[in-house]
């Protein structure tokens, strides 16, 4: 087995749909799909995945119909951390927000 090199947080930022089921895939495999609440709005669940080095395509879709398509870069020997957050409120569009980093990332 691989040891994991990409930490991803991901986080539903939207009391409106809440919860709000959210799909995530690297190139088409799925790997995370799951039901998130809202919780304060700060609440990142951590999902620590082993992903080939190279150039990757990582989409983000809800149960609502938004989606959001990143590219993902994975050094060899090297590892990525990374934040996907869904939002929703009033009249806006719902959608993702994607950051990746080299460091680790800290949350208030």
């Amino acid at each position: 087995m691989v040891a994991p090199n990409l930490t991803l947080y991901v986080s539903n930022q939207s009391f409106e749909h809440d919860p709000v089921g959210i799909t995530v895939a690297i190139d088409g495999e799925v790997v995370v799909r799951d039901q998130f609440f809202v919780e304060g709005q700060h609440n990142w669940i951590t999902f620590e995945l082993s992903v080939p080095p190279g150039r990757h395509e990582l989409t983000m879709a809800t149960d609502t119909g938004a989606s959001h398509t990143a590219e993902l870069e994975i050094p060899t020997d090297a590892h990525r951390w990374a934040v996907a957050d869904y939002w929703f409120y009033g009249d806006t569009p719902s959608s993702f927000t994607f950051h990746i980093d080299d460091e680790p990332i800290y949350f208030q």
